[in-house]
């Protein structure tokens, strides 16, 4: 196994928190930090990430910079060794490496299957940008600077490593831009990024309609609230399900037997565990009280008829509740499409239909 992350893999590393100013960028037309995409990647992919899938830091391009400039460095020599050593596992199987990459202000996915014994070394090489008249510079020099660095750390020494020696663009000659959905604004390629990457991990495919600018809008605006209203929020297990939430394609839960796909737990409702799963107990707060009648709650959810046909609908109402009750809801468990809300007081919970 490999001793050294992957260009910062934000996803495997350490954990990541955005400061504050970086949370209230969500809250309007500013561009997003590498620092928040990153912790967005780490809070919904953690754990649910193939071993062979390699998730990039956005910084990348700062990353391949930094450490290929080592290269060239007698001074470095020591770093570079110590680097290889610990890079070079890279070289024994096939990895994909996908990064919501950021460069020259802007936001664009690479999605970069590699392996070191194939004659050919690059499987696939994808680029997926959501600005509609856009320059290849961008995506040229962060592939360029890819090249560079598995050439001179993973692949170092290797018989096919003297075609990354010898034909410095090759991974650009391979580079295929893809179609995707378009921003319609200047400010959300982030989270369009971030959008494609699970729609990528998810084993669905990538077309100009598969979202749209009003999916990402509905997303930003409800991780600015979750973001700024509760510091443990982003924290939550099942945030994972709140993003695809936003996303038609990946609301229903992916088939465990698609290649390289995230699994969920897709069980029956009356599903028993099997022997050899742990079933954990749930916990709660000192504080917690069970049972408490909350009349707020029941106004706004109980309703005999009431059925929310996305969670967009389900997130207005949530939000209402929060800010004239002071309680948080969270969500306690999913199966397929639904999502199950309970509150803190242990009322009835509101039903999602999937459409």
């Amino acid at each position: 196994m490999p001793t050294m992350l992957f260009v910062d893999d934000p996803v495997r590393g350490n954990p990541l928190r955005p400061t504050a100013d970086a949370i209230r960028a969500l809250d309007g037309e500013d561009w997003l930090s590498t620092i928040l995409i990153d912790h967005l990647l780490q809070t919904t992919l953690k754990g649910c990430v193939p071993d062979h899938v390699l998730i990039g830091s956005s910084d990348c391009y700062s990353y391949f910079s930094t450490y290929n400039d080592k290269l060239d460095k007698h001074d470095c020599a020591d770093t570079v060794q110590t680097m290889r050593g610990g890079l070079q596992a890279y070289a024994k199987s096939e990895f994909r490496y996908i990064s919501a990459a950021c460069h020259q202000g802007h936001f664009f996915v690479v999605d970069v299957t590699f392996d070191s014994r194939h004659p050919a070394i690059f499987k696939q090489v994808n680029v997926y940008d959501s600005l509609s008249i856009t320059s290849r510079r961008r995506a040229t020099a962060v592939l360029g600077r890819l090249q560079r660095f598995l050439s001179g750390f993973c692949f170092h020494g290797l018989d096919h490593n003297l075609l990354l020696l010898e034909k410095q663009d090759y991974v650009v000659q391979q580079a295929v831009f893809r179609n995707c959905p378009k921003q319609n604004n200047s400010h959300d390629c982030g989270l369009f990024a971030l959008a494609v990457i699970w729609h990528l991990l998810e084993g669905k495919e990538i077309h100009s309609s598969v979202f749209t600018q009003d999916h990402i809008g509905a997303l930003r605006e409800a991780l600015y609230r979750g973001l700024s209203s509760n510091a443990e929020w982003a924290t939550l297990e099942n945030v994972s399900s709140f993003f695809p939430a936003f996303l038609p394609p990946v609301r229903n839960e992916p088939s465990p037997e698609q290649d390289g796909a995230l699994v969920h737990d897709t069980g029956p409702e009356d599903e028993e565990p099997k022997e050899d799963e742990e079933v954990v107990a749930e916990t709660h707060p000192e504080n917690f009280t069970h049972n408490v009648e909350d009349e707020i709650f029941e106004r706004k959810f109980s309703e005999p008829s009431q059925v929310f046909q996305t969670v967009e609908e389900l997130m207005v109402v949530i939000n209402d509740y929060q800010e004239a009750s002071g309680n948080s809801l969270a969500i306690r468990r999913s199966r397929g499409s639904s999502r199950a809300f309970a509150n803190a007081t242990g009322g009835s919970t509101p039903e999602m239909n999937p459409r």
